[in-house]
């Protein structure tokens, strides 16, 4: 199978594929919430002819493309769930729920995966190993759904795994790779600072808190700089 192949074959579906986008951005869902987004995903990838699985668990999906001798399964990724923010884009796709909006790229990620079902499907004949659709949901918070779907099985005889996300500091129509994780996670961390109260006239005997979280915020805002840094003089 040609590059050429697959990639008119994408071209023809473009359409669709932006016609996807722009749906599922105008009904963004939240994390465990995409009953809409699953639904639509689920229907398309059963014309398609796939063996799908549905809620497995909650709102995830799944489908196979089993291509007859093969045994391995190559799992491709996409998240589903937006983001608890206000849009004011002003887009005629436009989020139309309050208060939720696909600002992380979801919409993109589903539209594409639902789009290489489609050309996947097409070129079957052509293929040398199973592939596996998975469609995630909750991947913005904790736990998510990634952890669930494992549970139920998703990387079942998957050998090999691959996932997209799109990233608007690249430019359009070029592809940004790294050595090792990327973009895997974010952890947050709650510090509490305790003062003690006092006097103006007496200030060395008291602890002013806004003092203190302020030094904090200006120390940890050097530690990114400080990491840069050291690993421009690695590279050196």
């Amino acid at each position: 199978m040609s590059c050429q192949e697959v990639l008119s074959a994408a071209r023809a579906l473009q359409d669709r594929i932006v016609a996807w986008r722009r749906d599922f951005h105008k009904h963004p869902e939240l994390g465990f919430q995409e009953t809409r987004t699953s639904g639509i995903v689920a229907e398309e990838l059963e014309r398609l002819g796939l063996a799908v699985r549905r809620r497995c668990p909650r709102t995830a999906v799944w489908a196979d493309l089993v291509v007859p001798g093969a045994k391995d399964f190559l799992l491709l990724r996409a998240d589903m769930d937006a983001l608890p923010v206000q849009e004011n884009s002003g887009e005629p796709f436009a989020s139309v729920y309050a208060g939720k909006a696909h600002l992380c790229g979801h919409d993109s990620h589903v539209a594409m995966l639902l789009g290489a079902a489609n050309v996947l499907t097409q070129l079957r004949d052509r293929l040398r190993t199973n592939v596996r659709f998975m469609f995630q949901p909750s991947e913005e918070a904790t736990p998510g759904g990634a952890e669930a779907m494992i549970a139920e099985g998703v990387l079942d005889g998957v050998t090999e795994a691959l996932a997209i996300h799109v990233f608007t500091a690249q430019q359009a129509g070029r592809w940004g790779l790294v050595p090792g994780p990327v973009m895997a996670a974010t952890d947050a961390l709650r510090f509490v600072i305790k003062g003690r109260g006092g006097h103006a006239a007496t200030p060395e005997m008291c602890v002013d808190p806004i003092v203190a979280a302020a030094q904090l915020i200006m120390n940890l805002q050097t530690v990114m700089s400080h990491d840069a840094l050291c690993d421009g003089l690695v590279e050196s």
